[in-house]
């Protein structure tokens, strides 16, 4: 099977998009900005799941710290994202547009 890099792995789609990639087979490199939100990825899978799943930390809105997150990775599935932005709309473009590799 597939190492996939999840990004935004403990945001609201991707705590259901990793579990469903386990599920099938797959490694999952799941992206997150913090130790802390990796935790919380791990917590969240039955422990038989967790050796199928590594945490790294890195931040879509820097693409210097992709590289590192992207070693290894057969595919990425990209649901990081956010919903509203209070800066007219730069922080909306930089994660959901830029983010994406789109902008």
């Amino acid at each position: 099977m597939a190492t996939i890099l999840v990004t935004g792995a403990n945001g609201f789609v991707g705590s259901y998009v990793v579990p469903a990639l386990v599920a099938r087979g797959h490694r999952v490199l799941a992206l997150t900005r913090s130790e802390a939100a990796g935790a919380t990825v791990t917590a969240r899978l039955p422990e038989a799941d967790r050796s199928s799943v590594e945490v790294r930390t890195g931040d879509v809105t820097r693409p210097d710290t992709l590289a590192a997150a992207l070693a290894g990775a057969d595919a990425v599935v990209h649901p990081a994202a956010i919903p509203r932005g209070r800066d007219g709309g730069a922080s909306l473009r930089r994660a959901n547009n830029e983010g994406a590799g789109t902008g």
